[in-house]
């Protein structure tokens, strides 16, 4: 009876309903769904071609005037991945129908954050992006947007030249974390059009190493020096921070806005 009991609470509906319940919370405060856009897919290779910005308006003389998005596209073929978990009969038997359960809500959890692994790997190996340059580069030019460098240094933000580039101090992380901001701000669209005007949701992706100096720079009132912290007296943006151990570089930073629908990945 005890076996046949736990093999009832083991049935399909409750383990699915665990495992999906899990999930679902799971993926809401992972960070991968935050500066990536998941889409749905019923092919064995995926071609993105809706990659332009929509066009501007434009004073309405005569007939309407059909633009087509910019010709940038982008392949992406789809791999399956699986966890599979193996229950011995005699824990079944002893009625572990809890600790099962906990493991299974874990395997969901894994599958949460397995997007923030495949994330944290386009990050870390910076691939080919759909204009054939790197993701994080120096000369990104799409249609008429100029020069768009997502790679910065010190050259394009003057903050990022802090005394111990693996260890800033919080007031230096304050000043990064705005500098990068107004860079972006000065991003031109591929048709030539101010691309982040109306930013105000940002994620500061960090390095382990940099949590505590970021983590104090967005949420101290006053910083180190003594100084007003600007970052959380503002009401123009707003700054989600997250840490990733899975960063191989423990001297850079990243920075992702988040409020549009096409997200970052």
């Amino acid at each position: 009876m005890a076996a046949g009991g736990a093999l009832t609470s083991l049935g399909f509906r409750n383990l699915t309903g665990t495992y999906f319940q899990a999930l679902e919370d799971n993926l809401e405060k992972s960070w991968a769904m935050n500066v990536g856009w998941l889409n749905q897919s019923d092919q064995p290779t995926e071609t993105y071609k809706w990659l332009g910005q929509a066009p501007q308006l434009r004073e309405w003389v005569g007939g309407r005037l059909l633009k087509s998005l910019e010709k940038h596209t982008y392949a992406l073929t789809n791999r399956i991945f699986e966890s599979t978990l193996r229950i011995d009969v005699d824990d079944i038997r002893r009625e572990k129908i809890n600790q099962i359960m906990m493991r299974v809500a874990d395997m969901a959890r894994r599958s949460a954050t397995h997007w923030e692994l495949l994330v944290s790997s386009l990050i870390n190996t910076n691939p080919t992006a759909h204009d054939g340059l790197s993701f994080f580069n120096t000369g990104h030019v799409l249609g008429s947007s100029g020069t768009i460098n997502n790679a910065v240094v010190a050259a394009q933000v003057p903050a990022l030249n802090v005394t111990t580039a693996t260890n800033p101090t919080q007031d230096e992380m304050a000043k990064i974390i705005l500098g990068m901001i107004q860079h972006g701000y000065g991003y031109l669209d591929d048709q030539g059009e101010p691309m982040n005007q109306d930013a105000n949701s940002f994620c500061l992706m960090v390095p382990v190493n940099m949590w505590a100096a970021a983590k104090g720079a967005i949420s101290s009132e006053r910083l180190t020096a003594g100084e007003s912290n600007i970052l959380l007296s503002n009401n123009d943006f707003s700054i989600e921070l997250k840490q990733s151990p899975r960063l191989t570089s423990n001297t850079n930073c990243y920075l992702f806005r988040t409020d549009v629908a096409a997200k970052p990945f």
